[in-house]
């Protein structure tokens, strides 16, 4: 009896352990998708800097 419930708990805690590894690898891929939308946002104002750079020497004129 006692090596049926060994075993039981042995596949509840696989179950366990393989949920944990899935949301591990969710919350990875959110950190990624968040770390590329930083670096897109700072691209985005490097952009604004050379743009208004690049008009206050007259090369064109943007408005943001």
């Amino acid at each position: 009896m006692n090596t049926l419930l060994d075993e039981e708990a042995k596949a509840q805690r696989a179950v366990q352990i393989g949920r944990l590894h899935a949301e591990i690898g969710n919350r990875e891929e959110e950190m990624e998708s968040l770390q590329n939308a930083w670096r897109d946002e700072e691209r985005i104002e490097q952009l604004k800097e050379e743009i208004e750079n690049l008009s206050s020497r007259g090369a064109f004129s943007l408005e943001f």
